[in-house]
């Protein structure tokens, strides 16, 4: 049986386990996914699992998409020009990093016909799932893009060429579509962002990559704006299912991704 898990440093929150599971079931193989909430400094003792061979690959998770960098062999370049691995593999006695959220970002965009192409957009946070957001987001045609950050001076060194600006600044930009990349309203995490929400300018769309619970205070707020709200669910189901086509070294079929998504739904209904 092979053995897989989550990386991060609080996972209450977390439906990685059975939506791994499902994607085991539809491969018709024996699999394991734990849960692994870890200090950072017991990350490399983790790693080093996979390097002996006691665990098969890891997905990581908040706050560690940057900090295993350093400890890998080597990432792909889609996770270099990113700056951030949310998939672990090992290949040979080497581990790799990969980035399969922007695959599942980008999927949960067209899966919910979210306008993309000459939109202004405003993403809030700037940790390593902003990286991923924005990069697809310029890929995807976004006429403008605005991260929102609490330190916007040390935001703007790590980001490169995108406008950051403070949560004190938000009410003064007008924004087509709003995506959240920070744990606020996340089970397990404060419910708060960092600033009055109806400081939030009326947008389009919202999406929220949180998906427990399935509406957080944001999404809530903003539908009652008349906007569209989308949570991280699918963003979820389809970055673990191109984990495991990396690591199982198969293709999954599309039709796989919303089968598990509508069971999950369900199941956190």
């Amino acid at each position: 049986m092979k053995h897989y898990g989550l990386l991060g440093k609080t996972l209450g929150h977390s439906w990685s386990a059975p939506i791994h599971e499902a994607i085991f079931h539809h491969l018709g193989m024996e699999g394991a996914y734990g849960l692994y909430p870890t200090e950072e400094s017991a990350v490399p003792a983790l790693l080093d699992d996979i390097r002996r061979g006691e665990l098969d690959g890891l997905n990581v998770t908040i706050p560690y998409k940057q900090v295993v960098i350093s400890h890998l062999d080597a990432i792909t370049k889609e996770a270099e020009a990113i700056g951030a691995v949310n998939t672990i593999s090992r290949e040979g006695d080497r581990l790799v990093g990969h980035n399969t959220d922007y695959f599942g970002f980008q999927s949960l965009l067209v899966r919910n016909d979210v306008p993309t192409v000459g939109q202004r957009v405003m993403v809030l946070g700037s940790g390593g799932a902003c990286r991923t957001v924005v990069a697809c987001l310029k890929d995807m045609g976004a006429k403008a893009i605005y991260v929102v950050s609490r330190d916007p001076e040390q935001a703007s060194k790590a980001i490169g060429d995108i406008n950051v600006i403070g949560y004190d600044h938000i009410v003064d930009t007008e924004v087509d579509v709003l995506v959240n990349t920070t744990p606020a309203g996340m089970t397990g995490f404060p419910a708060d962002l960092p600033m009055d929400v109806e400081a939030i300018p009326k947008v389009k769309a919202a999406v929220d990559l949180v998906y427990n619970p399935l509406e957080t205070p944001l999404l809530g707020y903003c539908k009652k704006r008349g906007a569209k709200t989308v949570n991280g669910l699918y963003m979820l189901v389809a970055q673990a299912v191109k984990a495991e086509e990396i690591w199982q070294k198969t293709t999954i079929d599309q039709a796989v991704i919303d089968e598990i998504d509508r069971l999950m739904m369900e199941q956190m209904a």
